[in-house]
């Protein structure tokens, strides 16, 4: 982290999200609202849970957002794959069903977002994850000074 000339601490690395849905109109929707909500220096885009995960077992990201259901590996097994190996990335699931949600909780995501209200609800809702998940990773650097 350093300080910038606003006096605001920024990190040192680079700001990457990452989007996981087998439909390429809402991860266009997804990604619009995300540059939106958040200056990104990087956004991934990915129709499955399996390229999500390949990518992500080696790779940080500061934020996902994923789809429930996908084929092959689906939004609640990438984050149950995340949670298992203790990475603290948070996730925001976004689908049009109450089991969906159902089972974004079982499997450990910060935050559901319905796809009815996706464009009213996503940014709040990205904007709470990221920054609270920045403040986290300040409090070292601040014990410190």
């Amino acid at each position: 982290m350093t300080l910038d000339p606003t006096g605001d601490f920024t990190p040192c690395r680079s700001r990457r999200l990452v989007i996981v849905d087998d439909d390429d109109g809402i991860r266009t929707v997804l990604a619009a609202v995300a540059h939106q909500a958040w200056k990104w220096d990087q956004i991934d885009e990915y129709h499955s849970g399996q390229l999500a995960w390949d990518d992500l077992r080696t790779r940080e990201a500061d934020l996902v957002i994923t789809d429930c259901y996908m084929p092959g590996m689906n939004g609640p097994d990438l984050v149950r794959q995340l949670r298992a190996q203790h990475r603290p990335i948070p996730v925001i699931m976004v689908s049009g069903s109450d089991e969906a949600r159902r089972l974004g909780a079982e499997a450990g995501v910060d935050r559901f977002v319905d796809k009815h209200s996706l464009i009213r609800d996503l940014r709040p809702a990205i904007h709470a994850l990221v920054q609270s998940a920045w403040q986290e990773d300040l409090q070292p650097a601040l014990q410190l000074a």
